[in-house]
């Protein structure tokens, strides 16, 4: 879990996400799939990056199970994984930057929440980081955390606490993903996903990551430069 400013976050999304769409490029140039499979790869990454995911699991007692009253059109399901002696639970998500939704239980109890990025593997079968960052978490109106927080699948933010039977918990998740920051990255991919000129579209986003990570870089210099006028 990374707590810093946000350009280092932003930084970090673009770097990570640059080093997987040219661990695809490298391997469909060593013939290890095909062309077809390359567009499916790209679309399968892209995807990946739009989305948040959030676990509710409760740790207290098998029967107690969850009771979503309601969400924000969001994606709600029940892994069978979840299911052990201890508890249940189920997984949220989303990509509309809230996640908001009000539960309960049918006994008293103790769950575990878990904020990450979504379960990505690439076509090696190897899970890679799908980055998102998350900027406040509240429960019935109280702040959780309320800084930026770098998360992905195997490094969450978790937090767990007691509930009532009688409690309906209300839940707000805030967070942004790496096509909310640079919104042209995903154009220029979709442009890629028409099959036409494809070397050329890929230096297109090559050079807009670079770009980008360019004047991130030029702003941390200014604001430098700026605090230290100030501090003169």
């Amino acid at each position: 879990m990374l707590i810093d400013s946000e350009n280092i976050l932003k930084f970090k999304m673009l770097s990570v996400f640059e080093k997987e769409l040219d661990q695809i490029f490298g391997d469909f140039n060593n013939q290890m799939f095909s062309y077809d499979e390359c567009i499916k790869y790209i679309n399968w990454l892209i995807s990946a990056w739009e989305y948040c995911r959030l676990d509710l699991i409760n740790i207290s007692n098998k029967k107690n199970k969850i009771q979503i009253l309601e969400h924000n059109n969001l994606k709600v399901s029940y892994p069978s994984w979840f299911e052990t002696d201890k508890g249940n639970g189920c997984t949220v998500t989303s990509r509309s930057n809230d996640i908001h939704l009000s539960f309960n239980y049918n006994d008293d109890g103790k769950i575990k929440i878990d904020v990450r990025g979504l379960d990505y593997r690439n076509h090696d079968g190897k899970r890679v980081p799908i980055y998102v960052n998350c900027k406040y978490l509240k429960i019935n109106g109280d702040f959780v955390f309320n800084e930026n927080i770098l998360l992905w699948h195997d490094n969450p933010y978790s937090y767990d606490f007691n509930y009532s039977k009688t409690e309906h918990i209300d839940l707000l998740l805030n967070f942004k993903t790496i096509h909310d920051y640079f919104p042209l990255l995903k154009i220029l991919l979709t442009e890629i996903l028409d099959k036409d000129d494809l070397y050329n579209k890929y230096e297109k986003v090559k050079y807009y990551i670079s770009y980008e990570k360019l004047l991130i870089r030029i702003n941390d210099i200014e604001m430098d430069v700026h605090n230290a006028i100030i501090n003169l």
